[in-house]
């Protein structure tokens, strides 16, 4: 992070109307949680605009030195 900030957006989103955010400058990890997987729906979808119908994604961000990434656990969708 070599500005010391950074910008929260999906794919859809617009560059000049993200959420952006103040960060350690230099190396960082970064963890990306995400829940209720199972019960999202697309956008547009019946019911998309539901609490219960939103996937939620939290980050977390901290200084740490140089690592390689690691994937600890990835979801696979039942049925």
């Amino acid at each position: 992070m070599p500005s010391g900030r950074i910008a929260i957006l999906g794919c859809t989103d617009y560059l000049p109307d993200v959420a952006r955010f103040e960060v350690p400058e230099g190396f960082v990890l970064v963890r990306a949680s995400r829940t209720n997987l199972a019960n999202a729906r697309q956008p547009g979808e019946e019911g998309s605009e539901a609490p219960e119908a939103v996937e939620r994604v939290h980050l977390q961000i901290w200084p740490a030195p140089h690592a390689a990434p690691v994937v600890i656990k990835r979801w696979t969708p039942t049925g």
